[in-house]
């Protein structure tokens, strides 16, 4: 049986990645400051370090977007630095949760193992022959009918279902408590008792804890819904992983710019504190990588521009009074609505609600700004359920439109588009393309202006 170790560094981002300091059982802190090791197994000796993915929706994720697959974009790179192989394993299951308990699903008389445990992903990783396991799970126990049980079962379930039959087929566990939630719903028990539980288990088992509950917290921009990744909530998860299991190095980059603006760099995403600072980790490849950014912020002139990151960086960037939102509780109409989501919800400037289109292409959403003002841009923020294609187009009499902008390459999360000044009282949005099977979604939109009322 081969045993590999891993360097893996401390030097952590502030506010972005928790560094560990390798004691088995104790959950990563970015109080150390010495390189540590930690070491696993390749258990059948095949020469392939295989990594067992366990958890739920956040761990299944997209097809083209989830942590696992950035995880294992991140290894096949390490592998040409340190002569590993490696192979890594989606058994994300949707929807579940650690809670084991039998019910007759089907009403045929006969009970059901609770869906995780006798499905076929768990029962897959049970013989996938993982040399590393990662165990990311709790957020579905926050929900109302697990969590008021959670004393009865989740310490019992977790040990005996998630943990134990690993550890008795030689691998290597790691435990994560669950990623930050803000959603409304299970917020209380997933940060508190269920996280601590998550800790708790791996100091009495001696088991490494990522603790990523408090490595998500102040990063809910790549969680938009308050407890889903998009990209970079993913890559965020999959690079905590490659750094503090594996010793992958990463380049972390420091943004001093205004309080409260919005950063992209390629598909990592923050925002600045209280004090313009704001902190986000590359993958070091060995070479630079050029990266596409945009910095947006309430009542200033959007920045975009490229960097080349190579190492450890600060970045400053001092915005221009500006591009001012014009369109805080008007008028907004749309060509119709699904549920409760209702057009005027994309101005009402409260977190939690949206407008959500009709399940089909071609839908739209305008503005009257009640008066013609000169205007310059847009502010939209996507649902997961968003456009992939949209037009911008104003007008002042709401009849004869003028388009302004073309947007082909749409995602999740905050879009800014300028286009150049131009008098108009009414804004459109025309949803030409949805993304996926659902209708297009905006939690909030906003026109923008460089003259203020």
């Amino acid at each position: 049986m081969k045993r590999i170790s891993a360097l893996f560094l401390s030097a952590c981002m502030l506010f972005a990645f928790a560094s560990c300091d390798g004691t088995p059982g104790e959950t990563s802190s970015n109080e150390s400051e010495e390189d540590v090791k930690m070491e696993w197994s390749d258990v059948d000796g095949d020469g392939v370090i295989r990594v067992a993915c366990i958890g739920d929706s956040i761990t299944q994720g997209g097809e083209t977007s989830n942590w696992p697959l950035f995880l294992g974009q991140y290894l096949e790179y390490l592998s040409t630095v340190d002569g590993n192989t490696y192979e890594v394993m989606n058994f994300g299951k949707a929807g579940a949760a650690v809670r084991h308990y039998l019910e007759d699903v089907d009403g045929d008389g006969v009970a059901n193992e609770y869906f995780l445990y006798d499905d076929p992903k768990y029962l897959n990783s049970l013989s996938y022959n993982a040399d590393i396991v990662i165990v990311q799970f709790g957020a579905n126990d926050g929900l109302p009918g697990n969590a008021a049980a959670l004393d009865d079962y989740f310490k019992s379930d977790y040990t005996t279902y998630l943990v134990q039959p690993y550890l008795d087929k030689g691998a290597t566990v790691v435990l994560a408590t669950p990623p930050y939630a803000k959603n409304g719903v299970v917020d209380e028990y997933v940060n508190g008792k269920i996280s601590q539980i998550v800790r708790d288990i791996g100091k009495e088992k001696n088991l490494y804890v990522v603790d990523m509950n408090k490595t998500t917290e102040s990063r809910m921009e790549s969680f938009p819904d308050g407890i889903h990744g998009n990209d970079s909530g993913y890559h965020l998860i999959a690079q905590t992983y490659y750094n503090e299991i594996f010793g992958g190095k990463l380049n972390h980059v420091t943004v001093k710019t205004e309080p409260g603006a919005s950063i992209q760099f390629g598909v990592h995403m923050t925002t600045a504190d209280s004090e313009g600072n704001a902190c986000f980790a590359v993958v070091d490849k060995g070479v630079p990588e050029e990266l596409a950014g945009k910095i947006t912020c309430k009542d200033f002139k959007p920045w975009e521009g490229t960097v080349s990151i190579s190492e450890d960086v600060t970045l400053t960037y001092e915005l221009t009074p500006g591009a001012y939102n014009v369109s805080s509780g008007a008028t907004v109409t749309a060509d119709g609505y699904f549920g409760e989501n209702k057009p005027e919800f994309v101005v009402d400037g409260l977190p939690g609600t949206r407008w959500e289109s009709e399940y089909r292409n071609n839908t739209w959403i305008m503005v009257d700004l009640g008066k013609s003002r000169r205007i310059n841009g847009v502010n939209i923020v996507w649902e997961g359920a968003y456009s992939a294609h949209y037009t911008i187009e104003v007008s002042s009499d709401g009849q004869n439109f003028t388009q302004v902008a073309d947007v082909n390459i749409s995602k999740e999360g905050l879009e800014t588009t300028m286009f150049d000044e131009i008098d108009a009282r009414y804004v459109r949005i025309n949803c030409l393309v949805r993304y996926g099977m659902w209708g297009s979604s905006i939690w909030e939109l906003e026109v923008l202006s460089d003259i203020k009322d």
